[in-house]
């Protein structure tokens, strides 16, 4: 490209690009809920105190014991049944830890994670208050470590090891920067482009051959595309990465030129790069070995720290996700929510001679009442439901608190969706995030497309033109 024939401007794309990926660099992050992060403070300060601080960080959203309140009443029946209340009572066991006298506990949208480093900092060092956070950072150095392997072993059998080291380099380090199985896996569909396409080095027309070619297209379009869907920041990261290639490329054929230019005579490809097959089965066969560290990746990241046990910070037992059986029944769950509301909402309609308020609520059921209309042949009386127990009394109860700015913890639940139990304790590797779920999508898809090329190429009957290669 014309852009990278200028030397000094392919320096300054790698310089500003290796600054740029420091700059990038991140690390896993784990938390105990899917959009919340959990502050905990010591229960002797002050709540308000503590969302003072929080506030002026710029931090809203925030769900605190305080800012509980009676959601729904019935103007019919202000005063319901004692049984009720429990729901509402029981929903502050999420603001204290296990003993309930060591710790409050505050839930921030994850969108505030860099404010509430610098509200830590306060409640420390000003107001001289103990807390910490759930968060736990770790680093997954399987996945640089694998990258690297991965490099290393298309070097060994690349037949142009000074180029594709030059054009490969930053994918590692982009790997070292951005350690995600996702972003791993995209990086070694792209290393796998490279190695491919240097067959034809320094060939005349080797760019119109390569950029035509549907294995390298393939490659390249899935690997930036898995390492863009990973993270935004991954997706910048891999655009660097390409420009590098390009650049790091440029850097390495003048300093060639230079070094030939101190002999007289040097070796010219003679044949152009369309008397060449570009893909052969042999150098497929090494693409195709690199389904090995991505089915790593998948094994790794199916049993590492993203699906693993986040364990509490330090001694704090803090409410977490648990497996039904060990479900603690103090902690209310979004179905107990439904539940709540569907009480609160019917029992002025019904028949107290029959109510039990402990009876289960199934879905389907409804309550009913008679209506009347002027009709040609007088009053007519008719019986209708009015509540119905189905998706779409759930979906408006969940709608409710989802538009409502007020910090209640039905927001947590509703985030967090049904099949949620809850206790004290150590969340298990099976509650896995939507997040998750989708890297290993992304995964298993990178997976695919190195088998399915490998396929591809022997089905079709690519391998009878090798001996042209």
């Amino acid at each position: 490209m014309k852009i990278f024939r200028n030397i000094y401007l392919s320096v300054f794309i790698v310089l500003v690009s290796a600054f740029s990926l420091y700059a990038l660099r991140t690390v896993s992050v784990s938390h105990i809920w899917k959009n919340y992060e959990v502050l905990y403070a010591d229960k002797n300060a002050e709540e308000n105190t503590v969302l003072e601080v929080l506030h002026s960080q710029g931090i809203s959203g925030i769900l605190s014991r305080n800012s509980q309140r009676l959601l729904f009443t019935s103007e019919v029946t202000p005063v319901v049944p004692p049984e009720f209340n429990d729901y509402l009572e029981n929903r502050l066991n999420y603001f204290s830890d296990k003993t309930a006298s060591l710790w409050n506990l505050y839930y921030i949208p994850l969108e505030f994670e860099n404010q509430v480093d610098e509200a830590l900092k306060v409640l420390s060092a000003e107001k001289n208050i103990k807390c910490g956070v759930d968060r736990q950072k770790y680093y997954t150095w399987i996945v640089p470590l694998l990258v690297f392997l991965t490099f290393a072993f298309l070097l060994t059998f690349s037949k142009n090891k000074l180029v594709f080291a030059f054009s490969s380099v930053f994918y590692v380090f982009l790997s070292v920067t951005m350690p995600f199985y996702s972003t791993g896996a995209g990086i070694i569909l792209l290393l796998s482009a490279n190695f491919l396409c240097l067959k034809l080095w320094n060939r005349k027309g080797a760019f119109s051959v390569m950029k035509s070619n549907i294995y390298v297209i393939l490659l390249f379009a899935s690997g930036i595309s898995v390492v863009a869907l990973s993270s935004l920041k991954s997706l910048a990261g891999g655009i660097l990465c390409l420009l590098c290639s390009f650049a790091m490329t440029n850097i390495y054929s003048f300093f060639r030129q230079l070094w030939e230019r101190k002999y007289q005579f040097n070796y010219v490809p003679i044949f152009s790069a369309k008397c060449f097959v570009p893909v052969t089965k042999q150098n497929l066969r090494k693409v195709f070995y690199c389904t090995v560290p991505v089915f790593l990746f998948g094994i790794f990241f199916f049993t590492s720290a993203s699906f693993s046990l986040k364990k509490s910070p330090g001694s704090v037992q803090l409410p977490v996700p648990v497996s039904e059986e060990n479900k603690d029944f103090a902690f209310p769950v979004l179905e107990d929510y439904h539940k709540w509301a569907w009480n609160i909402f019917t029992f002025p309609y019904r028949n107290l001679n029959k109510y039990n308020p402990s009876a289960e609520i199934k879905d389907g059921d409804y309550v009913s009442m008679m209506f009347f209309e002027d009709g040609e042949s007088g009053i007519k009386t008719y019986e209708a439901a009015v509540y119905t127990y189905d998706e779409d009394f759930r979906s408006t109860l969940d709608d409710v608190i989802e538009k409502s700015e007020n910090g209640d913890i039905e927001k947590l639940l509703v985030s967090e969706g049904e099949n949620l139990s809850v206790g004290f304790g150590k969340p298990l590797s099976e509650n896995k995030s939507n997040a998750g779920g989708f890297s290993l999508l992304l995964i298993i898809f990178s997976a695919a497309v190195l088998v399915s090329l490998w396929i591809y190429f022997n089905l079709s009957g690519c391998n009878k033109n090798e001996k042209n290669s």
